[in-house]
């Protein structure tokens, strides 16, 4: 997808409650020769949504790396309008919610695949020669978001209540939620969002 021209990077796993991942330019540094690498970390306690969402995680944060060394990236983070058209030149539509009609740049992006796109023709590839990812990982954020059924604007409905209560902090990607009320058995509301 990037026709070879990305330098190659360490690709972390790192479990935090606030992002699916991240890429960060130079951040390994080779002892004896004076070369460095940049890291891609990928999130597993996001990965039980399955290896589409990881991989298109790698591929959201690839095209970070290629603005890096091709581009301008945005100022602190920023999406900016030559990431968000070189990620449709992959087959990844930026979205500022993750689905049809959302901004297409901004601080805070998700996306979704271009159906019969480069990335979707890619990974149909890729995945036809077997899983890549074997093992679960747990955590409770990893526990938290498994239970989560449906967020509407202002509930939640998860599968379970099991350790959730009034108060209680719930991460919804990039986004921590605050429980107000249980509603049933199954619902809570929320009247605080804290974007992180």
């Amino acid at each position: 997808m990037f026709n070879d021209s990305l330098p190659g990077s360490f690709i972390t796993l790192q479990s935090s409650k606030k992002t699916l991942g991240y890429y960060s330019s130079k951040r390994f540094k080779n002892k004896s020769i004076k070369i460095s690498l940049d890291e891609i970390a990928l999130n597993p306690n996001f990965f039980f949504y399955g290896e589409n969402e990881v991989l298109q995680t790698l591929g959201h944060e690839m095209c970070h790396q290629w603005q890096d060394y091709f581009g301008k990236p945005g100022r602190r983070n920023y999406h900016n309008k030559e990431w968000a058209f070189k990620m449709q030149s992959i087959g990844l539509m930026p979205s500022s919610t993750g689905k049809e009609n959302g901004k297409i740049i901004g601080q805070n992006m998700s996306d979704y695949i271009i159906e019969g796109g480069l990335f979707e023709i890619s990974i149909n590839k890729f995945l036809s020669q077997g899983k890549f990812i074997d093992w679960d990982y747990f955590s409770w954020e990893t526990f938290q978001n498994q239970q989560i059924k449906e967020i509407s604007e202002d509930q939640i409905v998860f599968e379970n209540l099991d350790g959730v209560k009034e108060g209680s902090y719930i991460t919804a990607g990039n986004t921590t939620l605050i429980v107000d009320e249980i509603v049933d058995d199954y619902t809570v509301k929320f009247n605080q969002i804290i974007v992180n």
